[in-house]
């Protein structure tokens, strides 16, 4: 495959107002974006935004935006593969047979593992987003060094590009449809299902990032700087049949080879403390996932607990060399 773009991109931003003594100032951002695909046509999407600077302490912003994103070329491309996927067949349910159009036959329901060919779908069209973000940096000048926030992010994701052996053959049972995708022995029982990528997708995100960040003064025993980050999902809620119900996938784990998203924790969080005296630094890290919902191919469902680690770093520079520094590192501690 090949493709020529042409990309276009103006951005601006200009202040809307300020108050008479300059404590409360309103800036205003605008961003636009032109994009000219020579297989996908053309792209116009805009981003707004405001900035309030509410006083020495607080800052207050927003932001509104429209993306696009055109199918890489080897999602729309690439050979063909096998794999041994785990999919749950309607058709092994005697109540579904001579019910749904895809089920003349009772497979074995035995099986769970078949046959799965995925690959490039030079039929897919582009994918689409709206996203907003809110939040807010607070400095308070009562308590030097230190920086908090948080904001708010909401992700509205359409015709996500993706390759599910699972929807294909539910539609295929449910509604007669990828006849030619699903194939089945004289038994009913599949034998291959061609699951290339395809547009399927809804997806929505939200939920928050939260930051702090603390410097401490200077002592004769150096300088100690605190962070944080964390990131929690309240909701990601994926859809791949339109007609079917969302599934909030927020706090569970499903394995790649059960076309799952791998982990998606609720809770992300690293935090660290880190220490610097002339020529010396150190650093010590904590990493934090919270804890997920695994469901199992037959419907068995177990917890994954929490994980932690803890990692430490001493550096030191030496004079010798100019810009020569040695670290010692302990990972997962």
């Amino acid at each position: 495959g090949d493709r020529h773009v042409t990309e276009l991109y103006a951005e601006t931003v200009f202040p809307a107002w300020k108050s008479p003594a300059g404590r409360y100032q309103l800036d205003a951002e605008a961003a636009v974006r032109y994009s000219n695909y020579s297989d996908f046509g053309t792209s116009t999407s805009p981003k707004l935004g405001l900035r309030l600077q509410a006083g020495a302490a607080l800052l207050l912003r927003g932001t509104y935006a429209q993306s696009f994103r055109a199918p890489s070329l080897n999602e729309l491309y690439e050979g063909a593969t096998e794999e041994q996927a785990f999919i749950r067949d309607p058709c092994q349910q005697p109540e579904n047979v001579g019910v749904l159009p895809g089920c003349e036959q009772l497979a074995d329901p035995t099986r769970n593992q078949f046959l799965v060919l995925t690959g490039g779908n030079a039929e897919l069209q582009s994918e689409s987003a709206n996203t907003f973000g809110a939040g807010l940096v607070w400095t308070p000048t009562a308590l030097p060094g230190v920086v908090v926030s948080a904001d708010y992010f909401l992700i509205d994701e359409e015709d996500v590009v993706a390759a599910s052996a699972q929807f294909i053959v539910n539609q295929n049972a449910n509604r007669g449809r990828f006849a030619d995708h699903v194939h089945r022995d004289e038994n009913g029982n599949l034998t291959r299902v061609s699951a290339r990528n395809i547009n399927l997708g809804e997806r929505r995100v939200s939920g928050f990032d939260l930051a702090f960040d603390l410097s401490l003064p200077k002592r004769w025993w150096g300088q100690l700087t605190l962070t944080g980050r964390a990131t929690w999902i309240d909701e990601y809620r994926a859809r791949l049949d339109p007609a079917a119900p969302e599934i909030d996938l927020a706090g569970t784990f499903r394995d790649e080879a059960s076309e799952g998203l791998g982990g998606i924790p609720e809770w992300k969080a690293n935090f660290g403390v880190s220490w610097n005296r002339q020529r010396w630094r150190g650093n010590y890290q904590v990493h934090y996932v919270s804890q997920m919902r695994e469901t199992l191919p037959g419907g068995a469902r177990r917890s994954i607990e929490p994980w932690m680690v803890h990692d430490l770093q001493l550096s030191y520079k030496f004079d010798l060399f100019e810009g020569l520094r040695w670290t010692l590192g302990l990972d997962n501690a």
